[in-house]
């Protein structure tokens, strides 16, 4: 009898240390399961707080590309007063990426609904980009400003915007040249960009068919795609 009890309690000892076991084998396998996210590349950011003249500036009285620092957060701001007048700025870099994620944070301070303003995803030289848009009613445009003319490159599509509030469009083009189009997060489009080559990037603002446009670019980031 006493044996069968020693027994017993041997056996109950000996599940209990391989249920031990089996949990810590467990946590480890959890853990090292977890997937880790390494930090996404930043290539190029700013917040035009350091005015550190990497973009280039104009002013020629009808249009001006200047830094603002009227209020607590310096802005680089672009201003047109002629009606279908466009205008940009390109920073100082030699930088051309072909996969990037770029973020670009502005408010809309004046234009009418045909005006638009945004990035430059693909800038190879004045008279040829591929600018990333968004007017005041929310219609975000995807157009390729060649030699001074316009042509939308996709249809616009429409999202949901407060212009009183600060606007952040996003476009994201992968290996494929792949281009995703994001407002304020939302989906704004999409398309293949054909004979797409590595270029630079810029911001970018056209005043509409009643004339005036005026913008305040408080952030813009250029990251790799995750």
């Amino acid at each position: 009898m006493v044996r069968q009890v020693r027994i017993l309690v041997l056996a109950v000892i000996g599940l209990l240390l391989l249920g031990a076991a089996l949990a810590g084998s467990h946590v480890v396998t959890r853990a090292e399961g977890q997937p880790t996210s390494s930090p996404v590349h930043v290539w190029f950011r700013d917040d035009f707080s350091t005015r550190a003249n990497r973009w280039r500036l104009l002013d020629v009285g009808k249009a001006v590309v200047t830094y603002d620092q009227s209020t607590d957060q310096t802005t680089l701001n672009l201003r047109a007063d002629p009606a279908d007048y466009a205008l940009w700025s390109v920073p100082d870099t030699d930088l051309k990426l072909d996969r990037y994620n770029i973020e670009v944070e502005f408010k809309l301070i004046s234009g009418d609904d045909s005006a638009r303003v945004g990035a430059i995803v693909s800038y190879r030289n004045d008279n040829d980009m591929l600018v990333v848009a968004v007017s005041r009613t929310g219609s975000v445009y995807l157009g390729h400003y060649y030699f001074g003319i316009w042509n939308d490159v996709i249809a616009p599509t429409k999202v949901k915007l407060d212009p009183q509030q600060p606007i952040t469009l996003r476009s994201v083009i992968d290996d494929k040249h792949t281009l995703k189009l994001f407002a304020n997060d939302l989906p704004a489009g999409q398309t293949v960009v054909r004979d797409f080559k590595a270029s630079s990037f810029g911001l970018f603002a056209l005043s509409g068919k009643q004339g005036g446009v005026q913008v305040a670019f408080s952030h813009f980031v250029v990251s790799d795609v995750k």
